[in-house]
């Protein structure tokens, strides 16, 4: 090889090599901007979240917000027969979507996270069953998650849509949320025991307080979702669960029953629901709801396609999305919205009062 070559071929390698140092050094300049930018978006998306207001993100970013904000612990009532029919299909579908599930049952299971109560498996023991399952829940897990579900596992929840509802509350306050009931003797009414909430401040004062009171709390049996009601009477403000538009989100029947057209004035469910709400069609229903009740598990796994895996093409599914959190609501406002007289021959008129400090 002449000299002349091998000058050509040293100064082509200083040259190539020259060139890609700079852009190996572009690249980790741009690497560096990115990461900068990303750390700014990240502190932008921070406080608008923050703010409950003016939120405009993708949609996953939204609801990850929510898990890590609005932390659930769900409470499944179930026994040992239903643990294959029922309770593992809550589990494979909706449950899987709370920050904790836990299954109330008399026996254990491995494939299920379980509070055992050596209790019998028969609806008269269910008060003492679910009251039993609260104070374990309150002995154990009272500082890890703000917001307790109690449901059957015969229920359907859609929990996105329930953290959308609670983010706007203080779980600090005692609060009770379902869909309410009015009924004689309970001024205040009782919540649908197919799946109810109470926060933090409520669990509190219902382990500390309540049920240290046999004259406000039952200790025997008795209908679970009638007693917490009783027990709860004045020391939690039973939440007007329904959307803006006045349409409710929790739906203690089946969805068939709410959505026909055919309302019968003597039956039960006509009597007792404490808010008149539209009733034949879907504008019987919130475009948010939250729990439906007495689904089969095969209506498990088809809800849960139809919500999560389906979309209309040609829909508005745009990722960035206006959808915006709630701001948080006062005492004030949560008692002035929640205390509307029931429309039911069974509501007694009274001067509702909240000892929710």
């Amino acid at each position: 090889m002449q000299m002349k070559e091998v000058i050509y071929l040293v100064a082509g390698f200083l040259i190539g090599t020259t060139l890609l140092l700079l852009q190996l050094n572009g690249y980790d300049k741009n690497c560096k901007i990115m990461k900068k930018s990303t750390t700014f978006l990240q502190r932008v998306n921070f406080f608008q979240e923050k703010s409950h207001n003016n939120v405009n993100l993708f949609n996953e970013t939204l609801s990850e917000f929510l898990y890590e904000n609005v932390k659930i612990l769900c409470m499944i009532m179930t026994h040992p027969k239903n643990h294959r029919k029922k309770a593992i299909h809550v589990q494979n579908t909706w449950g899987k979507r709370c920050n904790k599930l836990l299954f109330v049952t008399s026996k254990e299971d491995l494939q299920l996270d379980t509070i055992i109560l050596n209790l019998e498996d028969t609806r008269k023991s269910l008060w003492h069953k679910t009251k039993e399952g609260f104070l374990y829940l309150h002995k154990n897990y009272i500082d890890e998650f703000d917001w307790f579900l109690k449901a059957d596992d015969d229920s359907y929840l859609i929990l996105e849509n329930l953290r959308y509802m609670l983010a706007q509350y203080n779980p600090q306050i005692s609060l009770y949320f379902g869909h309410r009931f009015a009924k004689k003797g309970l001024k205040e009414g009782y919540m649908a025991g197919g799946g109810y909430i109470l926060s933090k401040k409520a669990l509190i004062k219902f382990a500390n307080i309540l049920v240290k009171d046999k004259t406000r709390c039952h200790i025997g049996s008795g209908a679970e979702d009638y007693e917490m009601g009783r027990c709860l009477q004045e020391e939690a403000i039973f939440v007007d669960c329904r959307d803006d538009h006045h349409q409710k989100r929790f739906f203690p029947l089946g969805i068939k029953e709410h959505l026909k057209a055919e309302v019968r004035e003597d039956y039960w469910y006509t009597k007792t629901k404490y808010y008149n709400v539209a009733q034949g069609s879907i504008d019987c229903c919130s475009e948010y709801p939250t729990q439906f009740h007495y689904v089969k598990p095969t209506a498990m796994y088809l809800q849960d396609y139809l919500i999560y895996g389906v979309h209309p093409f040609g829909d508005d599914f745009d990722f960035q999305s206006n959808e915006t959190l709630p701001r948080k609501l006062s005492l004030e406002e949560i008692i002035a919205a929640s205390d509307v007289p029931s429309l039911s021959p069974f509501f007694e008129s009274h001067q509702s009062h909240h000892n929710v400090e």
